[in-house]
């Protein structure tokens, strides 16, 4: 049981502070160990002095993260206004339901209350669908920005827990030194981390700008109409071959350099030809691309470097090409599933692709060779596929 006044004393700190703490439950999960209550004393000395206020604090300990109470200080103190959900609704000509709607796309836990900043974001969304953005595009854009800004923060969070705090606390004499040595660099890496997203939005924005142009403009049939969110495209997966087995015999360490090696390779081939990343998938990545040459000649690019690398394993490519669904950046449909099945056929260095690539590229510098039909799982058909490489334009004749 705590002993409020031994620790007052161990701690040089008055009773009636250490009381306080005791009384708000900051001590409530710390080890039964005296040692452990004097340092948790010191770190909550360290941050009142600091100026944290008593709700920062229990927040902070709430999600058991007290020692990072510097950056839900500094979080909470750039939550500038208290907007009512109803204001916000009056001040972006939304009706509430609709305003709720678009919070549960962005991911938004809680609605009652909202800052400066994002009121001045859901009235730009206001603004937008006055303008004539359809509802429906609305609430697909603010799924890809929550999930996105979702996923950067539990992505932050995990790497600066991993690569700085870790290491910050365990080489600390306490937590008290630990945690003040993580403030100042917290701070300057938020302040870092606030700056980048306009600027780089922007920058991403304008390369994908210019790729959709420059590759749906040249393929699309003219007069061709297809359903909203459908489009045809080329899709595709490429991963490292045995990576499963490599993560056992060489471990995960070695395994991620691998798969790092493997996705410098990706980015600046799908940069060169004009593919786009939709995901990575463990060691491997899903692309897409409005026409085949486009993917084929990215992907044959991606397994010949491997392939001529002696300090990674090869890689190998499934593609199909069709119809498919587009939601949130992502596809989704028969030709996906068919793709990521034509993967699984693929052998070391080998490019694989269905009759439907082989029609879209037949123009193209490639060479089809060896097909097949193959039973593929979790489709009812067999799908003929094709071996492909580079610097053929003739398409041998179809066997059977």
């Amino acid at each position: 049981m705590l002993d409020v006044k031994r620790v007052a004393m161990l701690a040089g700190l008055d009773d009636a502070r250490v009381q306080t703490w005791a009384d708000a439950g900051l001590f409530d999960r710390v080890k039964d160990s005296t040692g452990d209550w004097v340092a948790r004393a010191l770190v909550l000395a360290q941050l009142d002095r600091a100026g944290v206020p008593m709700e920062i604090l229990k927040a902070a300990h709430k999600e058991d993260v007290l020692a990072r109470a510097y950056i839900f200080e500094m979080l909470q103190a750039d939550r500038q206004g208290q907007h009512l959900f109803r204001h916000v609704a009056e001040r972006t000509g939304m009706e509430e339901q609709m305003l709720l709607r678009f919070c549960d796309a962005l991911g938004v836990d809680d609605s009652s209350v909202f800052s400066d900043g994002e009121l001045a974001f859901l009235e730009a969304l206001g603004d937008s669908l006055r303008e004539g953005l359809p509802a429906a595009m609305a609430l697909e854009l603010c799924e890809i920005w929550g999930s996105q800004m979702r996923f950067i923060a539990h992505a932050e969070v995990i790497s600066y827990d991993t690569n700085v705090a870790r290491r910050m606390l365990g080489d600390s004499e306490s937590p008290l030194e630990g945690a003040a040595m993580m403030a100042s660099l917290t701070r300057a890496m938020l302040r870092a981390a606030d700056l980048i997203p306009q600027p780089l939005h922007r920058r991403h924005l304008l390369q994908a700008i210019n790729l959709e142009r420059d590759t749906i403009a040249a393929h699309l049939s003219p007069g061709e109409v297809l359903p909203p969110g459908e489009v045809d495209t080329a899709i595709a997966f490429v991963d490292l071959t045995g990576y499963t087995a490599l993560t056992e015999l060489e471990g995960d360490r070695q395994a991620l350099t691998y798969a790092r090696r493997l996705e410098r390779l990706v980015r600046a081939q799908t940069r060169e030809h004009g593919v786009r990343i939709v995901k990575r998938l463990g060691d491997g990545f899903m692309l897409a691309a409005p026409a085949a040459p486009e993917m084929l000649s990215a992907l044959l690019a991606i397994v010949a470097a491997a392939e001529a690398r002696e300090d990674m394993p090869a890689a190998r490519a499934g593609v199909a090409f069709g119809r498919a669904v587009s939601r949130a950046g992502d596809y989704f449909g028969h030709t996906v599933n068919v793709a990521a099945r034509v993967l699984d056929e693929a052998e070391p260095a080998e490019v694989l692709v269905t009759e439907e690539v082989v029609d879209a590229a037949e123009r193209g510098p490639f060479g089809f060779h060896e097909p097949r039909d193959c039973r593929l799982r979790g489709v009812r058909e067999p799908v003929r596929i094709w071996r492909v490489e580079p610097l053929s334009a003739r398409r041998p004749a179809p066997s059977g």
